[in-house]
């Protein structure tokens, strides 16, 4: 004959119940939750937007606390960043930007470097430009062109047709921009022909 037995299954004591919250209780304080996953997005957001309409106060604000967080965006948002300090006339922020950038063991790309070269020559800094060239890992024809174009038109004659010579030693082929600017800091008649002889080498002399 079976028994048929009707009992529900006991509930968890409440001893049991409050040991295994005093249980979690404890795994939380030893293993605290991690910054809240949409912490990075939101400040990312925040810091684009802020870029793009040139708002240089709310921008700098969400800097600060992407530095604090140790999160980057990209390139291209940092270059808004820099063409709003730049229209602002604001040296001391974009130098806080520069500092970002490099902070932490960040790699930046050559694209970004080349864009706060050209910052510090459009600010009249030209030892900072000179100091972060030399510091680049890797240069292009960009990188090249900028400091000779910032050498020429500050009438560093000398320094512009050095940066040629030191271009042209490290296999980079100066373009037409580059040519153009080392053009205007031609001395002499034996310097531009030595100028025209180089660019009918590089194939530019049609353009």
């Amino acid at each position: 004959m079976k028994l048929i037995c009707n009992c529900k299954p006991k509930s968890i004591s409440a001893t049991v119940a409050s040991a295994l919250q005093s249980l979690l209780q404890f795994h939380h304080q030893c293993h605290p939750k991690p910054l809240h996953s949409t912490l990075p997005d939101t400040l990312i957001h925040e810091f684009t937007a802020s870029c793009y309409r040139r708002d240089l106060p709310t921008a700098m604000k969400a800097l600060t606390s992407m530095q604090k967080h140790q999160i980057w965006a990209d390139s291209v948002t940092y270059s808004e960043l820099i063409k709003c300090c730049l229209a602002s006339g604001a040296i001391q922020e974009a130098k806080i930007v520069h500092k970002h950038i490099f902070s932490d063991g960040y790699q930046p790309k050559t694209f970004l470097i080349n864009t706060l070269i050209n910052m510090y020559v459009k600010f009249n800094l030209l030892d900072e430009a000179r100091e972060l060239f030399d510091q680049m890992p890797e240069r292009n024809v960009v990188s090249w062109t900028t400091m000779i174009a910032a050498f020429s038109n500050a009438k560093m004659n000398d320094n512009a047709m050095e940066f040629l010579i030191l271009m042209l030693r490290d296999n980079i082929r100066p373009n037409m921009f580059t040519y153009s600017s080392v053009l205007r800091a031609c001395n002499g008649l034996h310097t531009l022909k030595q100028i025209h002889c180089s660019i009918t080498k590089a194939g530019l002399d049609s353009d």
